[in-house]
């Protein structure tokens, strides 16, 4: 049988794998707490999820090389990096939570 597309979908005719699978993989991973940064020479600007608080807490305490590498990314759900107009405080986020997180507090105190 086909993987499950969707929510909407009928279960019945699936395996207990296949909506094992969909379930890890549509509620797996949330994001609970949400942070940006700007790097070094602020030409970009960067959007970061973790799971939750301590997580990012965690990552913060990261040297700077670890933060980005194999060590630091267990620690991020999600990210993206948007372009800023060098020494320009404006521009547009579009950002989706797959969950209502407990805190929302943009931050410019990560170094990239």
């Amino acid at each position: 049988m086909a993987a499950i597309r969707n929510l909407s979908e009928a279960w019945e005719n699936h395996t207990g794998l296949e909506i094992e699978e969909f379930i890890k993989e549509t509620f797996g991973e949330r994001v609970g707490c949400v942070r940006t940064a700007q790097n070094a020479d602020g030409t970009a600007n960067v959007v970061i999820g973790f799971k939750d608080e301590d997580d990012y807490n965690t990552w913060r305490s990261l040297s700077d090389s670890d933060k980005w590498g194999a060590t630091g990314q267990q620690y991020i759900v999600t990210y993206d990096t948007l372009p800023s107009a060098e020494g320009s405080d404006t521009y547009t986020v579009t950002l989706i939570l797959q969950t209502t997180p407990s805190t929302i507090q943009p931050t410019n105190d990560v170094k990239l």
